[in-house]
């Protein structure tokens, strides 16, 4: 898996949080490569959804573990985010809740560093009751950040072209195959590099699940929480965990999905799985209104 074989490559800079599980699952030979494949450095407002999970290093240095989506949901008086279960499901105390970072509208991971760029903290996290962290079923999350809302994140301006949310798909719609989508996050650029500081996305299509359990990936390990999308050379990976998936139709945003896992990083016949918010779009929408 990514997360699990980027903490064995590359250690604590691309490191999960303290406390967070590992997965073990069936991989490609040379697995080791957490990043952005064939993408390119984010510019005005193209991901200006992205948000960033941050912990602390042994260092005392932040970096960022896993990616998020800030979340339309029509309460503009509460921000939630959306994010993979496999990022989250380990911080199980308040003490490591308290640890973590959330960051909005950064472009350049260095920012953590600076103490005038904000950052929020975590109030709350719910993880989809029936996640899986061998099978990554129900690899999906929502989390609250206390006492923010919209307004407070869009109001701050260091993101070109501001800051805006982004919607579930709505009750009617389904993803079409080879729909082209968005990835984005701040992963390596080459296999065995070092973590890139300046947030990338990429361009790639959206496969149907029968296209998908056509490819090299065992049928077995997919299911109906599950989309795939990518091609050879662009693709997203450990790195990226928990980032967007976005599609844009008729100019409207919304996410239809969350990194979650794969074999290889746009290795041929392997494309990037994605927890599906088609799919999940009820539980996310019902548990981010839940949450306090």
């Amino acid at each position: 898996m990514w997360f699990l074989l980027a903490v064995l490559v590359f250690g604590c800079a691309n490191a999960m949080p303290q406390g967070s599980e590992t997965v073990h699952r069936r991989r490609m030979a040379g697995d080791v490569s957490p990043y952005i494949v064939g993408g390119e450095m984010v510019t005005g407002d193209q991901a200006n959804y992205q948000v960033g999970l941050a912990d602390r290093s042994s260092s005392g240095a932040y970096y960022v573990f896993c990616g998020a989506t800030w979340l339309n949901n029509g309460d503009v008086d509460n921000v939630r985010i959306v994010t993979a279960a496999h990022c989250v499901n380990g911080l199980r105390t308040p003490a490591a809740i308290a640890r973590i970072r959330v960051y909005f509208g950064m472009l350049n991971s260095t920012s953590m560093a600076s103490t005038t760029f904000s950052y929020y903290n975590i109030t709350n996290i719910k993880v989809h009751e029936n996640y899986n962290s061998r099978t990554l079923t129900n690899d999906i999350a929502v989390i609250r950040i206390n006492g923010l809302k919209w307004a407070d994140v869009e109001q701050e301006t260091r993101y070109p072209g501001g800051r805006k949310p982004v919607p579930v798909p709505l009750a009617n719609q389904t993803y079409d195959h080879d729909e082209r989508a968005l990835v984005s996050g701040w992963g390596t650029l080459t296999s065995g590099g070092q973590g890139a500081t300046y947030l990338k996305i990429v361009d790639k299509p959206v496969l149907s699940l029968d296209a998908c359990k056509a490819t090299s990936i065992p049928d077995t390990e997919l299911d109906a929480t599950m989309m795939c999308a990518g091609e050879t050379n662009k693709d997203a990976c450990q790195g990226d965990s928990g980032g967007p998936l976005v599609i844009v139709r008729n100019n409207v945003r919304y996410l239809a999905g969350a990194v979650s896992w794969g074999y290889g990083c746009g290795a041929a016949g392997y494309p990037g799985v994605y927890a599906d918010t088609f799919a999940l779009r009820n539980w996310i929408l019902v548990e981010a209104a839940k949450l306090q």
